[in-house]
């Protein structure tokens, strides 16, 4: 007898997975519970268990294959019998369509491959790494993982269907740096504070265009733009516009540490309603960003500078910062964008320590 353990599904969007480690050889016996493997998807990585005891066969999928949820990635046996060798298989009949694909935009021969899938087939992983070993000096290949690839397409996806439309301005950032600090908050936990407070003032700034009409979001689900080795991410707060500040600072530091830990799960990634990057510590004073699929609207923050400004009514040397907001054309009108980014400078503007209890 013997059990097979296969590529899950992580998430309603996922089709496919990659294999990252192998944490047992074939031979090896293990325990029911214990990590066999890892594996990576278009959102996060994920410990996969063995729900049974018993004695690993042969490892069907080598590290760094990427195949389609439900194919057996190894079998756990008795220890009775060991399962056949898999035999090496090569030649462009064992390749897929999607690899033949790949294969001839990289210049990749087919027939001089030894394959790493299920069955000896040849999956995009080989034709990559062999890309990655011809002898061209002209370029440099990274291979994009899952979840890179997955941001990769649907920001192509929000740049081609959403008519993106921005609004700018500089605010003073006296009050942020005088309320910096405070319940361990950064200026960015502030910036995101602010705006979730502002947004159900604004509902066509925290909604999404579809086919049947707007959807307007009852409750303000903040998207939190973090750098991590595959790529951008953006998990979300949820239900912020009801937190303190205090909650908030803790349920940002909590994401953003999984997420570069790639420990995110895919609940972790989904149902954004408004989204907030920050590029102020790069020393960036200024940017658009692109949608994220399903919102209307993204705010990009500046760095803060110290710069002329108006200054109790006289003109000096103070810190300003600049919000660019980002919206969908097709929910948000100019005029809205306006007020919204109004409204917002405004709070940021006379920010205190003291209303940051409220």
């Amino acid at each position: 007898m013997s059990h097979d353990i296969r590529m899950p599904s992580l998430g309603m969007a996922m089709d496919e997975g990659q294999v990252v480690a192998w944490h047992v050889k074939p031979g090896d016996t293990v325990r029911p519970g214990q990590v066999v493997l890892d594996i990576e998807s278009e959102k996060t990585t994920a410990e996969i268990e063995t729900p049974v005891g018993g004695v690993v066969g042969e490892l069907l999928v080598a590290i760094g294959a990427t195949v389609p949820v439900d194919t057996v990635l190894v079998r756990i046996g008795d220890g009775a019998s060991a399962p056949a060798a898999r035999p090496v298989a090569t030649g462009r009949g064992n390749a897929s369509p999607r690899a033949k694909k790949l294969a001839q935009e990289l210049g990749v021969d087919l027939s001089k491959l030894a394959g790493s899938g299920p069955g000896g087939s040849i999956v995009e992983a080989d034709i990559r790494a062999a890309a990655a070993k011809a002898p061209r000096e002209d370029y440099v290949l990274r291979p994009l993982s899952p979840i890179a690839r997955r941001v990769a397409d649907r920001t192509a996806e929000s740049a081609r269907t959403a008519p993106h439309f921005f609004v700018s301005s500089d605010i003073d950032a006296s009050g942020l740096e005088r309320c910096r600090g405070a319940h361990g908050a950064t200026i960015n936990d502030l910036i995101l504070w602010a705006a979730a407070r502002v947004l159900p003032s604004h509902p066509l700034l925290n909604a999404s265009y579809a086919d049947d009409g707007l959807h307007e979001w009852k409750d303000v689900h903040l998207g939190v733009v973090a750098a991590t080795q595959d790529g951008l991410v953006a998990p979300v707060i949820r239900n912020a516009s009801t937190l303190p500040l205090e909650t908030l600072v803790n349920a940002r530091t909590d994401l953003i540490g999984r997420a570069r830990a790639g420990k995110l799960s895919p609940d972790d990634m989904v149902g954004g309603t408004f989204s907030v990057s920050n590029l102020g510590g790069f020393g960036v004073e200024r940017f658009n960003s692109i949608l994220h699929r399903g919102q209307s609207a993204i705010l990009s923050v500046g760095a803060i500078k110290k710069k002329p400004a108006v200054i109790d009514g006289s003109l000096g040397i103070g810190p300003v910062m600049a919000l660019t907001l980002t919206v969908d054309h097709r929910v948000v009108d100019g005029v809205a964008a306006a007020k919204f980014l109004g409204d917002l400078g405004t709070r940021l503007e006379t920010m205190t320590v003291e209303g940051l209890e409220a």
